[in-house]
């Protein structure tokens, strides 16, 4: 069980509410100050630089002419990412319009009603994350691709 107070609980509030779950033959673990943000309102941001006909990210590129607006692109620009956009695959997958990136599984948690997974992308000090449904099951350090549209990065003005 999870329970969120709002912002601005005072101790005795909090003290009430671990004396109820505690009456029910709970365990009460408290942590104060830390602010939820739900899954689906996460997304990574990333910082791309304009080289010739690509945008390099963190030792990997994404061919410029798989961006909306690719010839006003500027030299450096942010992108944000959600987790949901990310696929892993076992083995690359037939190049379409997606681009595929080599990585390592470095943390893993199932929750419920999906996996939410840590990649590092081979060679890059980026951390990104990843969801992938019940059924997509990757061990920790488990080498995948990365399978990434770049018309799910939306870039940040």
């Amino acid at each position: 069980m999870i329970v969120v107070m709002k912002p601005g609980a005072t101790p005795k509030q909090v003290d009430h509410i671990v004396e109820r779950i505690e009456q029910l033959g709970l365990r009460s673990h408290v942590i104060v100050g830390t602010e939820v943000i739900p899954p689906a309102l996460r997304a990574l941001e990333l910082l791309g630089s304009r080289h010739g006909f690509e945008v390099a990210f963190d030792h990997f590129a994404i061919p410029r002419s798989r961006f909306e607006a690719a010839d006003t692109f500027p030299p450096r620009a942010s992108f944000s990412l959600r987790p949901q956009s990310i696929h892993l695959l076992r083995q690359p997958s037939t190049p379409g319009s997606a681009c595929l990136i080599p990585g390592r599984i470095v943390q893993r948690a199932y929750l419920g009603e999906h996996w939410d997974y840590t990649v590092r992308p081979a060679d890059s000090g980026l951390l990104l994350r990843v969801t992938a449904r019940p059924h997509e099951i990757f061990d920790v350090d488990e080498s995948v691709w990365l399978e990434l549209d770049p018309r799910q990065l939306a870039r940040i003005e």
